[in-house]
């Protein structure tokens, strides 16, 4: 599950982060990976089920297998 406002991204239900780096996050869910392409990235909250990211969002992509 995936809430997207203009500051802001909250994951939830994610199975791992593959790729953290400040212009790109790579996260796999349960049936795709998200691929987040931006800049200034932060991670504000963090646990086993939810993800809070703040960043200036240029392309969020869901890549299916």
């Amino acid at each position: 599950m995936i809430y997207l406002d203009d500051k802001e991204i909250v994951i939830k239900y994610y199975e791992a982060i593959l790729i953290l780096e400040e212009h790109l996050i790579l996260i796999k869910m349960s049936h795709y990976q998200l691929k987040l392409l931006g800049h200034h990235f932060l991670i504000h909250y963090l646990s086993h089920e939810e993800i809070h990211i703040s960043g200036v969002m240029k392309e969020v992509i869901f890549i299916y297998d």
